[in-house]
């Protein structure tokens, strides 16, 4: 008997995705849970609702986002049953390797499909303005800079004209 899963869709995202579009991810989604829901319906039912808490969590706006976000979800809950499988014992080392080569080939995809999500929202995401300086009426005026360097801009510059003085001196008297 095939279940149908309870889709929730938060308030705040409702509007901005389609809604078949959402329901078929979500859908396909539900279907990497490793129980099955007639055996077991509570423990499947909170699955799916960790699922759906993981990928809402990951604030998806657009389909292509919804699509990274759904990946991500993939990638962590199939890591998360290879280090299950691989944490049985009785496994052959061969086989506990293979598992464990598969679980961090699963949280480099989670980590790959985060960070292009996270690029992706924040080239949306609107950069917060640069605060604009108001002078005050009767504010004291700031103090004029100070030229340490003896009126010379940099100590480079500084260096520069005394090498300047000195070969000009040497001219003067040598060939003068």
């Amino acid at each position: 008997m095939a279940i149908t899963p309870d889709i929730h869709i938060p308030d705040t995202i409702a509007g901005a995705l389609s809604p078949t579009f959402i329901r078929r991810l979500l859908i396909n989604l539900s279907g990497i849970i490793a129980i099955d829901p007639d055996q077991d319906p509570a423990a499947w039912a909170e699955e799916w609702q960790m699922l759906q808490q993981l990928f809402w969590a990951l604030k998806p706006s657009n389909e292509v986002e919804a699509a990274l976000a759904a990946h991500a979800v993939d990638a962590h809950y199939r890591g998360m049953e290879i280090s299950k499988r691989a944490a049985k014992h009785g496994l052959s080392d061969e086989t506990a390797l293979r598992l464990h080569t598969s679980v961090n080939a699963a949280k480099r995809a989670f980590v790959a499909a985060l960070s292009c999500l996270e690029k992706r929202q924040q080239r949306r995401a609107p950069a917060a303005p640069e605060p604009i300086a108001v002078p005050m009426f009767n504010a004291a005026l700031p103090a004029p800079a100070t030229r340490p360097l003896n009126g010379f801009a940099n100590r480079a510059a500084r260096r520069a004209a005394a090498a300047l003085a000195r070969k000009s001196a040497r001219l003067g008297h040598d060939g003068g």
